[in-house]
């Protein structure tokens, strides 16, 4: 789990968040080779047997990792969008660079297999028909139904239309963006409801079984990992 420099919950700037989403991936590249050469992780990973799991834009970082690319017109329209937004702050606008180039190849062949839930924003972070083509190894994309922060349409089944080998799972209902998030105590729904409080039947709890089922399944699979059955 990537804690991603100047982009998380509580250290944020929009110059990383949105200008720089290529840090994603270079850190989980950072993170792979970290931890393959660490005394105490590295004997426990196999190399050949690495995959990347992630929640909106680490949805749309695991799949870019894994080998789909963005389009540097469309990626540097992106950037020039949020650098002439006049909502960010001046001082952040100027720092602000109009640059694809750190974008273009981000691919790391460690990984293996790619699990993307409720992946965003596909389109417009530049990501087009031609980049997806270009994801050869599995990928398992699943959303919510009802997700407005990320559109099932524009997003998870956009990229699964043109992604090789992709698979697609909608989780009926009225499934929002935050339910891969943690289950929330009584704090949390009152200070964070929109990320906490799903709709009425909706179960967070099952659901994050199902998913987590869904990923362990999907891993297994397509990186060949024998698990010791129980006696």
């Amino acid at each position: 789990m990537v804690y991603h420099y100047r982009a998380n919950t509580f250290d944020s700037s929009a110059l990383y968040v949105r200008n720089m989403l290529w840090q994603r991936p270079h850190d989980i590249s950072l993170d792979i080779t970290h931890l393959l050469r660490d005394r105490t992780w590295g004997p426990h990973i196999d190399p050949n047997q690495i995959g990347v799991a992630g929640h909106s834009q680490g949805g749309f970082t695991a799949l870019w990792i894994g080998g789909a690319k963005v389009n540097p017109d469309l990626f540097l329209a992106y950037q020039r969008g949020w650098k002439n937004n006049q909502v960010v702050p001046a001082y952040l606008r100027e720092q602000m660079r109009l640059d694809a180039e750190p974008a273009r190849d981000v691919r790391d062949d460690r990984v293996k297999a790619a699990f993307a839930m409720a992946p965003g924003d596909i389109q417009g972070f530049g990501m087009d028909e031609a980049g997806l083509r270009k994801m050869t190894i599995p990928a398992y994309l699943i959303v919510g139904a009802a997700d407005t922060a990320t559109p099932a349409k524009e997003n998870a089944e956009f990229a699964a239309k043109y992604i090789p080998h992709a698979q697609l799972d909608v989780l009926p209902g009225p499934v929002g963006h935050e339910i891969f998030d943690n289950e929330c105590d009584q704090v949390g729904r009152d200070n964070y409801p929109d990320a906490c409080v799903d709709a009425t039947g909706v179960d967070r709890a099952k659901l994050h079984e199902y998913i987590g089922k869904a990923a362990l399944k999907f891993f297994d699979t397509n990186l060949n990992v024998q698990r010791l059955k129980p006696n």
